[in-house]
């Protein structure tokens, strides 16, 4: 495991959050003295109930964040407690005892006294995840042929990949060395040192370039030949005559899996302690968390963030998660977005009562944080992957018409609570009925693509792009007014003119037209697309190939 750096500010972060926690120890336990207190005063059994509830929750968290901090003498207490309160409170009809809680609570004080003494073993940090690449940067291509060497450098360029060529193994080899790791290796089987020399450069490459994705293309399709790329590390196996747009897509592909965005988490825990721990420890893992106290905030703060996973707490004042997970899950937007309750609930009824709420998994307090790493990393990937699968176009891979509409609302929303700017851009492809019925729909598809991968590459991650119907593209660009918009979806038009795709030997150039409307002018997800869709018709017939920024607005 890694002890760098990273993993030294983690512990050190753990350790102060800690300290946090017994800094807050005396005060957390005299309020729940002072709240049992008042039992002997209470006018009625509901009023009883509820002081009971309150001190119930209190002692749960207690009993959760102790044991998470390592100080499982302090949690036991709390948790024989928090045992005593919730007998009372499935047997109402109980007689009231004089200070029947007393000695639980004294017991808190002296664990909590000996809990302010010791230091428990360092909170052992997560391993962490391999460092992505770049999602664009540069490709190394070993390639004897320099015909393709040249329309495959081209051709990467216009996508945002800068090609270093290298027509041996030998050239590649002496000058590895003091080359920076690519973000992917391009190699060709066969080699001027023999048929399977590229397979050789690849695994005598660099330790500098042990983690670089790995590309092989041949002409050569025996099991053979196969499996030794598979051995030495390929990630995909391209059988020559290969055209440019089969590397890229390729090539994404595999740069996509090696670097994809983080998994966004929302923690919520009444205890601000234990979000400040897991906020730690998978933030140290490479997620991207979202940190919340307060249950209320609960629904505005998924709208905003769009988190890929959700970590509840069981047991919260005023709520608890099963009811916030059974809520989550009744809305169409959330409906899928996996849910892993995290308590110190050991009682198997109540946490399958959680699970069939709208739990996917249900982690004990304290969680080994391996454990809270693997379960998070787990469940977000999967559902990432199949939230892309139903919301993505089949084609493109971008958002589909109804997903770029539901975003364009949840953008809208965003602006009505935090202020900003939204730009919006119809894109329509120049005569794509004429290229569809020269050169067949095979080709169009292909078109399709490509300009989706030159989107993607160009695009902000913060951007949104989506195939909107037919070879027509919508864009969303938030914080981004009207005029920077033209400038940045005139360059991509520039440069998607310049692409060559060929139909064999032909060179063909596809050129398209763009409109583009701002919400400083349409205040409405509806009216706003119309204004883009109106200076799209005018780009249209105004010659095509060209950006037109709708004027005026309502």
């Amino acid at each position: 495991m890694s002890t760098g750096p990273i993993d030294t500010r983690l512990a050190d972060s753990l350790a102060a959050i800690r300290d946090q926690f017994l800094a807050s120890l005396p005060l957390q336990i005299a309020h729940l003295r002072t709240t049992l207190d008042t039992l002997g005063n209470a006018a009625n059994d509901t009023e009883r109930q509820a002081i009971l509830r309150q001190a119930h929750v209190t002692a749960h968290s207690l009993a959760g964040t102790a044991g998470t901090f390592g100080y499982p003498a302090l949690g036991s207490a709390a948790r024989t407690l928090e045992f005593s309160l919730r007998e009372a409170l499935e047997a109402p009809d109980t007689p009231v005892v004089p200070d029947p809680y007393a000695a639980h609570v004294d017991s808190l004080v002296f664990q909590a006294d000996a809990a302010a003494r010791e230091r428990p073993p360092p909170v052992r940090p997560p391993p962490l995840p391999p460092r992505p690449h770049a999602h664009a940067g540069s490709v190394i291509l070993i390639e004897d042929d320099p015909a393709l060497a040249n329309r495959l450098g081209a051709y990467l360029h216009h996508f945002g990949y800068e090609v270093r060529h290298f027509d041996s193994a030998t050239a590649f080899a002496a000058a590895a060395p003091s080359l920076p790791p690519p973000t992917a290796l391009l190699i060709d089987n066969a080699l001027p040192e023999g048929a399977l020399a590229g397979i050789q450069a690849a695994i005598a490459r660099p330790d500098s370039m042990r983690d670089t994705p790995m590309l092989f293309m041949s002409a050569n399709d025996s099991q053979a030949a196969r499996i030794g790329a598979l051995r030495a590390g390929g990630q995909a196996y391209l059988l020559k005559p290969v055209e440019p747009a089969q590397v890229l897509d390729a090539l994404e592909s595999v740069v996509d899996a090696a670097s994809g965005r983080p998994y966004r988490v929302l923690i919520l825990d009444d205890d601000p302690a234990m979000v400040a721990h897991h906020s730690a420890v998978l933030g140290a893992a490479g997620f991207d968390t979202v940190g919340l106290d307060d249950p209320g905030r609960l629904l505005d703060v998924m709208r905003d963030q769009a988190p890929d996973i959700v970590l509840l707490d069981l047991y919260m004042p005023d709520t608890s998660g099963s009811d916030l997970a059974a809520m989550i899950h009744q809305i169409p937007a959330f409906a899928g977005v996996p849910i892993l309750f995290v308590s110190a609930e050991h009682d198997i009824a109540a946490q399958q009562a959680a699970m069939l709420s709208g739990g996917d998994d249900f982690l004990i307090k304290p969680v080994d944080p391996d454990r809270l790493v693997s379960a998070v990393r787990y469940r977000a990937a999967r559902h990432r992957q199949l939230r892309e699968l139903m919301k993505n176009d089949s084609l493109t891979g971008l958002l589909d018409h109804a997903s770029v509409k539901e975003r364009l609302a949840a953008e809208m929303h965003r602006i009505d609570r935090h202020g900003g700017t939204l730009t919006v851009a119809m894109l329509d492809v120049d005569h794509f009925k004429q290229v569809n019925d020269q050169h067949g729909h095979a080709l169009g598809d292909r078109i399709l693509r490509e300009l989706a991968m030159l989107l993607r590459r160009r695009l902000r991650s913060s951007d949104v792009a989506g195939r909107y119907g037919g070879e027509e593209f919508a864009i969303l660009l938030p914080n981004t007014g009207p005029a920077a918009a033209v400038d940045l979806l005139n360059a991509i038009r520039e440069d998607f003119g310049q692409i060559s795709h060929f139909v064999g030997e032909q060179a063909l150039h596809v050129t398209f037209s763009v409109g583009i409307a701002s919400q400083t002018d349409w205040t409405t997800p509806e009216t706003l697309l119309m204004a883009a869709d109106a200076a799209l018709y005018t780009a249209k017939k105004s010659g095509r190939n060209r950006v037109v920024l709708a004027s005026g607005g309502a």
